[in-house]
């Protein structure tokens, strides 16, 4: 979509594919504060002062962040985790995994959550001991984000595209070739 200079803030032109913006349009109004306003065109003052505001504390917080992976450390269970003590299907699954988040500035969402998987075998669910001959492989789904590119002349696209996404782990047994 283009935002035409000559026309009021509140009008919209949509191009054949996907979102652009002049680049001096966004020396004024963020990412965030463009989507919203997308949806929001007729309360578009309200949306830009609360989105100021959380932009602001967005950055803040990823500011914080280390660039340390802190999940990679995470190992693999003893035994299969049952009972009082489990917390949902992730820890409790004959392979378990963990969420971890990854940010891209240039994707919306910014920050996606991907699964990965503690163990290489699976563990049997009758006795809850580790199987070697079974794999843990990812599950993942294709999932439809927007990407910023820049233009040649002076503009800022969001193009929709595809990326896989790992959302939990399952047991497979290995075939013999």
């Amino acid at each position: 979509m283009v935002l035409q200079s000559q026309q009021s803030p509140s009008h919209w032109e949509s191009p054949r594919f996907g979102l652009c913006f002049h680049a001096s349009f966004w020396q004024i109004v963020s990412r965030a504060e463009v989507l919203l306003a997308l949806v929001g065109r007729h309360h578009l003052v309200p949306f830009l002062q609360y989105l100021r505001q959380w932009e602001a504390y967005a950055n803040d917080t990823l500011r914080s962040r280390e660039d340390v992976d802190t999940d990679a450390a995470v190992p693999c269970p003893q035994s299969l985790n049952h009972g009082l003590n489990a917390h949902g299907i992730a820890t409790t699954s004959s392979c378990p995994w963990i969420n971890s988040e990854t940010f891209d500035a240039d994707r919306i969402p910014m920050v996606i959550q991907h699964a990965r998987c503690l163990c290489d075998g699976c563990f049997d669910p009758r006795d809850g001991i580790l199987q070697r001959d079974l794999t843990c492989s990812p599950i993942e789904i294709n999932m439809d984000v927007l990407r910023k590119t820049e233009t040649r002349n002076g503009y800022v696209r969001w193009s929709p595209t595809t990326e896989r996404v790992s959302v939990g782990c399952a047991c497979q047994i290995e075939l013999m070739a």
